[in-house]
């Protein structure tokens, strides 16, 4: 739940709640006060009640005069004791009898020489309509001024807020590309300042380490490759000479400076893609490229004797084109590297899709860790097991989905590319 709708959830809560105990409260008072009212009306009726009463000739139990409903019954002695009360009393009209509220006023009086106990009532009805008509006002005033309230506290907050979203926004698109550096929005919110000033702070010094990696990371790369040309062409020259004391060791070094060549160079490539630092996109024909890295290949497929059956349908997307090229040359490496002598690659391009099918041996690790840095689906090969990590930031660079499965003995490869499609 976002925090705007969570205080406008709890804003209503508590002005719901106001507004009922509000109601009852109300309720109350405006009963009590208007049977305070009643009960003085009562009192002043008493006495012209008592002079009706006394003129006279007979005094029936019931008696109606005007609005007042008189209940009568003798007693023995008076009493000073008075009761204000709320009674239900049928009232006749036309031919349906109906219970109505009244206020009634119960004392003693002596008439005409007799004890009366007189119950003197009158009728609610009209109090009752009032009130009711008083709090269905009151209670349509109060949930629309509320409503009222609530709907401009949001446009309010959204006003208020509108920085800091601006701020999040921004902290979203971040990256160590000098154009999406953070730039602190015009506020005169105090709170929000302090942020982002804090975060320009927090982003500078990041900027600031990040580029100190880079140039250690690149400078580190540029001096480790001299050493390695080095040894590589000293060890070649030495292999050349034919010299059968220590030809083995001699072929060990070439191959460990060999694959730490490769390794710094794949560990590069993948922190330039996870830094986003190939930007440029445009039109790219896969089933194009596709056919020129097959061509390029013949001499290892035929090597290995794999029949090669590309399935390509033409597809153009927009990406950068370093990694469309490094994602396909590592997709087929991989199906050839770990591939049987006499096996087998189908590739699948349809609109939207690639699928790519190769037979090997089976993964000696879990489908889950195929895509880890530094994991190999063989162990005793000589891969990097850096070729699927790649695969796998070139993928998530441009939110497709790549996934694998292994089924009827093939390796399958499966990346959905619908989201760069032209």
């Amino acid at each position: 739940m976002k925090l705007l709708q969570q205080t406008s959830f709890y804003f209503l809560g508590i002005s719901f709640l106001i507004l009922v105990g509000g109601v009852v409260a109300m309720f109350f008072v405006l009963s009590y006060m208007l049977d305070q009212e009643l009960d003085e009306s009562l009192k002043h009726t008493r006495e012209v009640l008592n002079r009706e009463l006394a003129g006279r000739d007979s005094l029936p139990p019931v008696l109606e005069i005007m609005d007042e409903k008189i209940l009568l019954h003798p007693v023995g002695a008076l009493s000073e004791e008075e009761v204000f009360k709320d009674t239900t009393l049928w009232i006749e009209e036309e031919e349906s009898k109906e219970l109505e509220p009244f206020r009634q006023y119960i004392y003693t009086e002596r008439i005409q020489g007799k004890n009366y106990r007189i119950a003197l009532n009158h009728s609610k009805f009209e109090t009752e309509q009032l009130l009711g008509t008083i709090l269905g006002l009151v209670v349509g005033y109060t949930a629309f001024f509320l409503l009222v309230i609530n709907v401009f506290n949001r446009y309010l907050s959204r006003r208020i807020w509108s920085p800091f979203f601006d701020t999040i926004a921004q902290m979203r698109r971040f990256s160590f590309s000098p154009s999406h550096a953070f730039v602190p929005g015009n506020t005169k919110i105090e709170e929000f300042q302090i942020l982002d000033q804090s975060l320009v702070q927090m982003t500078e010094k990041l900027m600031k380490d990040y580029q100190s990696l880079k140039q250690f990371s690149e400078n580190a790369s540029h001096e480790m490759q001299t050493p390695l040309a080095i040894i590589r062409s000293q060890v070649e020259l030495l292999l050349q000479q034919q010299h059968a004391y220590g030809m083995e060791h001699l072929r060990n070094i070439q191959q460990a400076a060999l694959k730490l060549s490769k390794l710094n160079s794949s560990l590069l490539m993948l922190t330039r893609i996870e830094n986003r630092q190939y930007t440029e996109v445009e039109p790219i024909r896969l089933d194009q490229l596709f056919l020129q890295k097959i061509q390029a290949l013949e001499g290892l497929l035929s090597t290995k004797s794999i029949e090669m059956n590309p399935h390509l349908a033409p597809v153009t997307i927009r990406a950068n084109p370093i990694m469309i090229d490094i994602l396909i040359s590592n997709l087929l490496s991989n199906a050839i590297k770990h591939n049987f002598e006499g096996g087998h690659i189908a590739i699948h391009l349809t609109a939207g899709e690639l699928r790519m099918e190769n037979t090997g041996a089976v993964l000696s690790v879990s489908p889950e860790k195929l895509f880890e840095r530094f994991s190999k689906g063989n162990e005793a090969g000589r891969s990097l097991g850096l070729g699927l990590a790649i695969v796998k930031e070139i993928c998530k660079r441009y939110a497709w989905e790549v996934s694998y499965q292994y089924a009827n003995g093939l390796h399958v490869l499966l990346v959905d590319l619908s989201s760069s499609l032209e």
